[in-house]
């Protein structure tokens, strides 16, 4: 889905999070459109799309400890659909660090394989940050992983599937009780 930072969305769930988004320097959307229009020299008129994760009570049933809706970014497109491209891993890295700006959690840096897949696939989450309370602690803050996003270092296509980017959801995820969304 996309949505435009307009007046017609700004009640929408993601709108709202993304524009609510604010660190010690301000709104995070004016930073980002600084940072790409002013650092970077790119034109007024080449849009970008910020790819996000939209978390917290009143998305879906797991909220990972936050009371209101947050964000982390996992994508960033800049130029016209068709035309533009998705910034590489650490171009991405360095606008959330000039902007201030969350990205989700980076559990592996290193080669693929179907083994570390597995591995990294299920267990709990990693944003509430008590990913391990001991055992006589209230769990309410942590949730299982919903899964794991796998990307190249540099953004890359493949004559089969497209652009490199996979996806593997966690089991434990999809056969939850009262799996609630944003949607239902």
């Amino acid at each position: 889905m996309i949505f435009k930072l307009n007046e017609k969305n700004e009640s929408n769930l993601y709108v709202r999070a993304f524009n609510e988004t604010t660190n010690e320097r301000g709104n995070v959307v004016d930073q980002v459109r600084n940072y790409f229009y002013n650092e970077l020299g790119y034109s007024f008129t080449m849009p970008f799309y910020i790819l996000a994760e939209i978390f917290g009570r009143g998305v879906q049933d797991l909220h990972y400890g936050q009371q209101h809706p947050s964000f982390r970014i996992f994508d960033v497109f800049i130029g016209a659909p068709g035309s533009g491209r998705y910034l590489n891993f650490r171009e991405k890295q360095r606008l959330c660090s000039d902007c201030g700006l969350l990205m989700v959690p980076v559990l592996h840096v290193g080669f693929y394989s179907k083994e570390i897949i597995e591995e990294y696939t299920t267990g709990n989450e990693f944003i509430s940050g008590d990913y391990n309370p001991p055992p006589n602690v209230q769990r309410d803050s942590v949730h299982m992983r919903e899964g794991i996003v796998i990307t190249p270092l540099v953004e890359r296509q493949d004559d089969e599937i497209g652009r490199v980017i996979l996806k593997s959801v966690s089991e434990d995820y999809l056969l939850r009780r009262g799996n609630t969304t944003e949607y239902n």
